[in-house]
């Protein structure tokens, strides 16, 4: 069921929550589900620890698969309500991104959607169990420029810059696109090489339109790398359990995923620990199905079971059930420090610990001068 060691001194509640954050319910689960629901529930936080890891929807779809006479009649009414909204919303995200990718193919821009509504039909089944909050869009370095202003002409205002991408909002639409040009931040340097991601994509079906995404193989260790970067960007928190959940819906989707690929092209980008950290996670927490011999290279990775046992501490602690914005200031050294620790740590060869250090003193100081943190006069 769940790993006790990773989620210690467990409450109904989160056992609920955990047996719930899945599409498909088995037996056993189902059974487990029925029991806790004998106890006495304290719903409110139930409710609340779903919304903030971002999976209120399938906590719906489990409890009205398996037991909907069990939940109070106020808080199905709850759910039902954010349910529909979320399935409007998401419909609208998915028209907009549908609109947007042929917009990029009209003007020869080749562009990778990921997360985001493709993500949930691809692998959930239903954009409708995976709650959105904006379009995900991925280009190449040499064309972000060229992106970017495609996107301003479509209506879209910058609104916020971070490393590697640009967030951009459309005021009419009420639509958030965030344009990437690389996967992580510099201070977690990973560099995919996008002609490689782009020549291996696959066809995927979106509102009866073939929309390209990564492969299966490609997918599965960046929904790693996302959920390990997101360890400790949000102070030892994963940013929400739904990230877990991706990898675990992506392994039970695919059974007859090409192994050899996934651990060959994580050992040639020194992503080995990366995948086994994800792939712990969503073993213990939420029963993802792993080949035998894939198991036993990662229950002998013991960094990976540390450095997963450290960010599952306080994953269902009062701190996380806060809806406050965790992000801390770039300046905060004492929690840098942790971080590119435990970063250095994710990673097993040498050379991307010298890369993690090269990519923090060049940017780092980039962003101090433009704080006026430090001066930029000789």
């Amino acid at each position: 069921m769940y790993n006790s060691q990773l989620v210690p001194n467990l409450l109904p509640e989160t056992e609920l929550l955990l047996c719930c954050t899945r599409t498909r319910i088995s037996s056993p689960i189902a059974d487990r589900v029925q029991c806790l629901l004998q106890q006495q529930i304290a719903w409110s936080n139930l409710l609340s620890m779903a919304e903030k890891h971002r999976v209120l929807l399938l906590l719906y779809h489990s409890l009205k698969g398996v037991c909907p006479g069990a939940i109070p009649a106020e808080i199905v009414s709850t759910l039902k309500t954010r349910f529909l909204e979320n399935t409007r919303k998401n419909l609208i995200l998915t028209t907009e991104l549908l609109r947007l990718l042929a917009v990029f193919e009209a003007n020869a821009i080749a562009v990778i959607p990921y997360k985001g509504t493709l993500l949930a039909a691809s692998i959930y089944g239903k954009t409708a169990f995976r709650q959105v909050w904006d379009i995900d869009l991925l280009v190449d370095e040499v064309d972000f420029s060229k992106s970017r202003s495609l996107l301003l002409s479509e209506g879209y205002t910058l609104k916020e810059t971070n490393d590697r991408e640009q967030s951009f909002f459309h005021a009419d639409r009420k639509i958030e696109v965030d344009l990437h040009w690389g996967l992580t931040p510099f201070y977690f340097p990973v560099d995919l090489d996008f002609g490689r991601l782009w020549s291996r994509t696959k066809g995927y079906t979106l509102l009866g339109t073939e929309v390209k995404s990564f492969c299966e193989e490609d997918l599965l260790l960046i929904l790693c790398l996302q959920v390990a970067k997101d360890s400790w960007e949000r102070r030892l928190h994963l940013e929400h359990l739904a990230k877990v959940c991706d990898i675990a819906e992506l392994l039970n989707h695919y059974p007859q995923l090409n192994w050899s690929e996934v651990t060959d092209q994580a050992r040639q980008k020194g992503l080995t620990r990366v995948l086994h950290f994800g792939l712990y996670l969503a073993k213990n927490l939420l029963d993802a199905d792993i080949p035998s011999e894939i198991w036993s290279e990662v229950i002998g990775d013991l960094i990976a079971i540390s450095l997963s046992r450290q960010v599952c501490k306080g994953l269902f602690g009062d701190i996380d059930r806060s809806f406050a914005d965790s992000r801390n200031s770039l300046f905060d050294l004492q929690f840098r420090l942790k971080q590119v620790i435990f970063y250095l740590k994710m990673r097993e060869r040498p050379r991307d610990w010298w890369n993690h250090f090269l990519e923090i003193g060049r940017n780092g100081l980039t962003l101090l001068k433009s704080r006026g943190i430090i001066s930029t006069k000789q």
